[in-house]
């Protein structure tokens, strides 16, 4: 059974910040990042785990740095993949 877009999301910041907090769609990137290497690296996490589905998708640096949230996170994949896949 394939993973939805959000899970897949979840699981790479779970992945990559080893969160033991509960992470909703409500959660703040910003809040679970001790340091800017985490969000870069979450960053390359996520356009990595979207590259297999033969989709690019560029996290801009700023986006995970600011107020965004893990909902806005997979709106902006969720939107990436939808302009790709119609091209």
């Amino acid at each position: 059974m394939e993973r939805s877009i959000e899970e897949r999301v979840v699981a790479a910041i779970v992945e990559q910040l080893g969160s033991g907090t509960e992470i909703t769609r409500q959660t703040v990137i910003k809040d679970l990042v001790a340091e800017s290497l985490d969000v870069v690296e979450l960053a390359m996490e996520l356009e990595e785990e979207f590259c297999e589905d033969e989709v690019e998708v560029k996290i801009p640096d700023d986006f995970l740095t600011g107020p965004a949230r893990v909902g806005d996170i997979v709106s902006f994949i969720s939107d990436a993949v939808a302009s790709q896949k119609k091209s």
